[in-house]
């Protein structure tokens, strides 16, 4: 996968009884992004000072029906075959134009629906409602999501498609943009004193030999494929003193 910083995720619907109203849900996606401003938070270097700059855009941006970063884009699917489904979320997940954090497009929504010919003539309350095998593929940056966000992040949506209302925000909330903020105001003298008297008699032109990261080609993303395994055994009595 190209988006080494996408994090994906992909919802079936599972039964012919359940369905998911295609309007509701990107007025409730909508909504959290709202409420979470870290979902449209732009991310750029100053060139005045070579720092990178967090931004958050003003909620009322994801109202205008003209920025598509953060409607839903729906893709009718022609062929039931699950491998075809599989590469479309790939071919998707791959797309160099997925994220844009010099915008804050930092969240994705596409909607894999299952289309047949029959359906040409079909109601538009119906084309609204997705059904059963239907896919939602919800893709987040990584620099603005992690994993413990998963629970909240689905919380939210889901409280937001069932009540079909904004979510209530608390402006008085803390974010981590304001301890970000209030880092960089923070007194770091103690803690500069404690490093330089811990690294007072080391060596600093003398350097680690430590592993780095290199900078990739942009034509080469294979990997080396070359890894080691290392084995460990703990004896019963080892494990008991665990305890």
């Amino acid at each position: 996968m190209k988006n080494m910083y996408v994090i994906p995720l992909l919802y079936r619907i599972s039964s012919m009884h359940d369905h998911i109203s295609i309007t509701r849900l990107n007025h409730a996606l909508q909504s959290v992004i709202t409420k979470h401003n870290i979902l449209r938070t732009a991310l750029y270097i100053d060139d005045t000072n070579g720092h990178i700059t967090q931004h958050c855009l003003d909620a009322k941006i994801i109202l205008d029906g003209h920025i598509k970063s953060y409607g839903l884009t729906i893709l009718n699917i022609h062929n039931d075959n699950h491998r075809h489904m599989a590469e479309m979320v790939k071919e998707i997940l791959n797309k160099a134009d997925l994220f844009d954090l010099s915008k804050g497009r930092v969240i994705r929504c596409h909607i894999l629906r299952h289309y047949h010919q029959s359906q040409d003539c079909i109601s538009y309350e119906n084309d609204d409602l997705l059904s059963e095998n239907d896919h939602i593929l919800i893709s987040i940056h990584h620099a603005m999501f992690d994993g413990a966000s998963t629970s909240i992040f689905l919380h939210d949506l889901s409280l937001a498609y069932q009540s079909d209302d904004s979510l209530s925000m608390d402006e008085n909330t803390l974010n981590y943009i304001d301890h970000s903020v209030h880092e960089h105001v923070m007194d770091m003298s103690l803690s500069r004193e404690f490093w330089h008297s811990q690294l007072e008699r080391y060596n600093i032109e003398c350097s680690l030999s430590l592993p780095v990261d290199r900078q990739r080609s942009s034509t080469n993303q294979q990997r080396s494929g070359l890894a080691s395994i290392a084995e460990i055994i703990f004896d019963n009595e080892l494990c008991t003193s665990f305890l």
